[in-house]
């Protein structure tokens, strides 16, 4: 597998812009692979072999095992290179890339950037339109929840309910360790009610005790 990564090393660093010629050689190199190194060669591409394959995608019509992990390290290599953030230029590429043909590890990306709250509110909207999954609609919500406590705002009960739902306890850590004005009344009420479940005991159970101490105030 390095011998194969090594010759699409060096295609990309010797192309003189004579795509139809390296189409059919990077198409041949990577049909050779079995698809254990289908899935793995990628970690093992330089930067310009990962951009030129990027780019020539659409021609080389990669086999769903080759294409996934290609285009996936080179959305994340991208993403390293602009220090984790998203520019406009590569969100919307991205998003366009996931429309034609969505994988689990697009979305990752995408769900990872919410985590770190790493998209504006405009980019999370955008990404509501192709994305859909229960952990981008989970990590988006959460997501609303931060934005609303960075401006200044409170979570009400509902919102609270909703968080409990999605499992998004380290949202309402947050809101908990910043103080009482970051949630209502009601919402710290939702907190302290007796949880009857047996999923999440502990977790539930210090989110309530950290609750009540605000309630205590």
């Amino acid at each position: 597998m390095q011998e194969f990564a090594r010759q699409i090393n060096g295609l990309a660093e010797t192309n003189l812009g004579e795509a139809e010629t390296t189409i059919v050689k990077i198409t041949d190199l990577l049909a050779q692979l079995d698809p254990s190194g289908q899935q793995q060669i990628h970690s093992l591409l330089s930067y310009p072999a990962l951009k030129l394959i990027y780019e020539l995608r659409e021609d080389l019509h990669l086999a769903g095992e080759a294409r996934e992990p290609l285009i996936w390290w080179y959305f994340r290599t991208e993403l390293r290179r602009n220090d984790n953030r998203f520019d406009s230029v590569l969100f919307s590429m991205l998003l366009e890339e996931a429309a034609k043909h969505y994988t689990v590890a697009l979305e990752s990306i995408i769900v990872q950037a919410l985590k770190s709250d790493a998209l504006t509110s405009d980019q999370v909207s955008d990404a509501g339109r192709v994305f859909s999954s229960q952990a981008f609609l989970k990590e988006s919500y959460a997501y609303q929840c931060r934005s609303c406590i960075s401006e200044g705002g409170q979570l009400q009960s509902e919102q609270v309910k909703r968080l409990l739902e999605l499992r998004a306890y380290s949202t309402l850590e947050l809101a908990l360790d910043r103080g009482g004005k970051t949630l209502s009344p009601d919402g710290l009420a939702v907190l302290v009610a007796q949880y009857r479940g047996e999923a999440d005991k502990k977790i539930r159970a210090n989110l309530a005790r950290k609750a009540q101490s605000l309630l205590n105030l």
